[in-house]
């Protein structure tokens, strides 16, 4: 088997210190032998299962190294449409945002969106339509946080995971809108689709000896369009 050169700075931090983590360099890695029994790719991995591409060389799978390309930071937010009205318009203001809830348990929240035609009593018949767009979060609580009329409580009035919710004279919770939970857009690899034993979190990067003949990776977080995974993978 070739040889394999990977050239990386590793993260530390001493125990029970408050020492802040030193980050990866860098950040991509580097083999200088990638020829007929060699593969190194990247791509981006998404929320299907991925079979890796063993460019047709590589008939013996051995040693792998496999890196998450991504950094821990807030996963994409929702953006709401034109809020929209069944029954009769009015005059009465309201505003809304959406926090979109992520597999992971990240959030991210939406700009305000506000209404100066909705009906002074909120009713099953004179609703308020809020659409948004969808960035692949598991569910969507919807705050109304500013309300002209009735009902004229605040704070969280529901839950869909659909991309449009109705207000129909809900009552707030109370709650204030929570802050955004960054992500640490976790990927799952194994040797089959639909189990994943090892993770991948934003940043992380292992060596691994791989006893199959093939290996399967998802994204398990949030939806993103960047390059997020990189692999070498070696004959044995």
């Amino acid at each position: 088997m070739p040889d394999v050169i990977i050239s990386a700075t590793y993260s530390q931090q001493k125990t029970g210190s408050n020492q802040s983590p030193t980050g990866a360099a860098p950040n991509k890695i580097n083999a200088t032998q990638v020829g007929d029994k060699v593969i190194k790719n990247t791509l981006l991995v998404q929320g299907t299962d991925i079979t890796l591409d063993l460019g047709g060389q590589i008939t013996t799978i051995g040693w792998c190294w496999f890196q998450n390309l991504l950094n821990a930071v807030a996963p994409p937010s929702t953006v709401p449409g034109v809020i929209t009205h069944g029954g009769t318009p009015g005059t009465t203001q309201y505003t809304y945002c959406i926090v979109a809830n992520y597999s992971d348990g990240s959030k991210s929240i939406s700009s305000n969106v506000v209404t100066n035609t909705g009906a002074a009593t909120l009713t099953g018949t004179n609703t308020n339509i809020i659409p948004f767009s969808n960035v692949g979060a598991a569910t969507y609580d919807i705050y109304r946080i500013q309300s002209g009329g009735t009902p004229s409580s605040l704070g969280k009035i529901g839950s869909t995971a659909g991309t449009s919710f109705t207000d129909t004279g809900l009552a707030g919770d109370g709650a204030a809108v929570p802050a955004a939970i960054s992500s640490k857009f976790p990927l799952g690899v194994g040797i089959v689709s639909g189990t994943y034993p090892l993770l991948l979190e934003a940043g992380d990067y292992f060596p691994v000896k791989w006893n199959a003949a093939a290996i399967h990776v998802k994204a398990l977080g949030p939806i993103v369009s960047l390059t997020n995974f990189q692999y070498i993978v070696a004959e044995q």
